[in-house]
Formats: C-alpha cells, sequence, structure tokens
C-alpha cells in the first residue's frame, strides 16, 4: 500500500467529462452504456468504450458530437452552419455520416429506436463468477490462495464478458454480502475506533502485497484491472471501504486501472497510477 494518493496527472488538460449515465432529454441520440466521452482542451476529444476500444476524434468531430447530445442533431446541425458559415444541407450530411459510424462503432444509439439489451450477458456473468466468489468468501483459504483464485476470475471473466459487465457481477455478489456482514457486525457490537483503523491498515497492507506478489507469477499474466478487482473484493469481504478507479492518460492515449482505499494506492505504485487522470470509480 503506498502513501495517500494525490492525482498530478493530465486533469489540466481535460475540459470535460462525460458519461452514459447523464440526463440528456433533448437529444435524439445517447452514449452508449459504458462509453466516456472526454473533451480535451485542445479541442478534440476520446471517447472511451469501457467495454471495447478507445478513440481520439478531431476538434470539429468532437464539436459535432457534444452539440448533438446536448441539444439534438437539427440544433447542431444548424449552429455548426452558422459558426462556420457552411451550407446546412452539407453540413447535415456530414453529421449524419458520422453519428451513424459511431453508431455502428456501439459508442452511441438512436433514442428513437428500441435498444437492444445484455441483460442475458450480464445474468451469465453473474452465475459464472458468483459460486467462485462466494467459495473464497466462505471457504478457509490462506490469503494467498484467495488471490490466487480471485485474479484467475477476474482474467477469465474480463476476457469473456468485458470490464463493464465483470464489474457488475462482482458488485452485485458484494452488495448481497455486505448486507449479510452488516447485520452480523449490529449483533456483535461496535469496534472501537483505534482498533478498527489499526486492523484496517495492517489488512490492507497484507492485501496489497500478497495480491501484487501473487499476480507476479501468475499463469495467465494479471495485469492492473485483476490486481485492482482482487484487492477491492478483499477489502470488501473484510468489511473495509475500496473503489476501483479507471483513468486515461491522453499522450498516448491509455488506461489504467487501480483499486483505493480512502487516500491510499493498492494495487500498484503510487508513481504509476499519478500519470493517469481518473474518469470513472466503482463502489
Amino acid at each position: 500500500m503506498t502513501e495517500p494518493y494525490r492525482s498530478t496527472s493530465e486533469n489540466i488538460m481535460i475540459e470535460s467529462i462525460l458519461r452514459t449515465e447523464a440526463d440528456l432529454t433533448k437529444s435524439d441520440y445517447r452514449l452508449a452504456p459504458d462509453v466516456i466521452f472526454l473533451r480535451v482542451k485542445d479541442g478534440s476529444a476520446r471517447l472511451l468504450d469501457l467495454g471495447g476500444n478507445f478513440y481520439t476524434i478531431s476538434e470539429t468531430a468532437a464539436q459535432m458530437l457534444n452539440e448533438t447530445l446536448k441539444a439534438g442533431t437539427t440544433t447542431a446541425a444548424e449552429r455548426i452552419a452558422t459558426e462556420y458559415c457552411a451550407d446546412l444541407s452539407l453540413i447535415q450530411h456530414d453529421l449524419k455520416t458520422f453519428l451513424q459510424d459511431l453508431e455502428e462503432k456501439q459508442l452511441i444509439y438512436s433514442a428513437r429506436r428500441p435498444r437492444s439489451t445484455s441483460q442475458s450477458k450480464n445474468t451469465l456473468a453473474q452465475l459464472v463468477c458468483m459460486p467462485v466468489l462466494h467459495c473464497v468468501s466462505v471457504c478457509s483459504l490462506s490469503l494467498e490462495k484467495k488471490a490466487w483464485a480471485l485474479l484467475t476470475l477476474a482474467a477469465l471473466a474480463i476476457r469473456l464478458f468485458g470490464w463493464p459487465k465483470t464489474v457488475a457481477s462482482w458488485q452485485h455478489y458484494a452488495a448481497r454480502r455486505q448486507s449479510h456482514n452488516s447485520t452480523q457486525k449490529q449483533a456483535q457490537g461496535a469496534i472501537p475506533m483505534e482498533n478498527a483503523m489499526t486492523e484496517l491498515e495492517q489488512s490492507a497492507k497484507e492485501i496489497d502485497k500478497v495480491v501484487r506478489a501473487v499476480a507476479a507469477r501468475h499463469l495467465l499474466h494479471a495485469e492492473c484491472k485483476e490486481r485492482a478487482l482482487a484487492c477491492w473484493w478483499l477489502l470488501h469481504a473484510a468489511g473495509f471501504p475500496a473503489q476501483l478507479v479507471v483513468g486515461v492518460e491522453l499522450f498516448p492515449l491509455a488506461s489504467h486501472c487501480w483499486c483505493t482505499m480512502g487516500n491510499f494506492v493498492l494495487s500498484d505504485d503510487q508513481d504509476r497510477c499519478e500519470q493517469f487522470t481518473p474518469v470513472i470509480s466503482y463502489d
């Protein structure tokens, strides 16, 4: 576990972050689930599909998408045509072609058309992950064996279902287990704050140390996402607060994932994580 985390990354370069959850009721297009739209101060933008690829788009394309998401295609075309003194029909054609390309890549979807759901894949991810997570939680295994099992499950699940669905399935089981643990803790009584903090720090340090050591020799080449998930799960299972964080680096475009507990970083070195700007976190 490293010292308190303080980002010194390129967040000064990022102008705005738009996520799927944004309530853009005036638009006839929406960001697809698990897609993030980053606008950069040089005018360009990044489209991050957390379950797929990342894209860099030009200043003009970024403006087209931003206006469309906020005001709809009709208003977007009119504003851009006015700003650039361009023919409206030409802008409308270019905008339509651009949006169709994004829709084919499943980065956006039309609010006018029914959107296919991936509930079946979410359910499948839960069916695969939950038995292993339950076994790790209730079986008397060493921390090393738990870390190995979690890293293995994370590596396979991310490959099979992608990052967003893997995280959702782990969160689903963690929420159920946390509810059960809260009931037990209420029955047992409160632990003195000083003792709780000492236990928290000692457990976090040990979890961080073991997960990194096991990941270093894991046959499936467990990397940042797998390490972060394993640390996150083990902390949650112990009843401690933790977050998964995904960050990006703009030049060159890259992503990284780590686990945090308060102001502390687990699963990776602080210096490494500070190179990336956090764009989304999971409790």
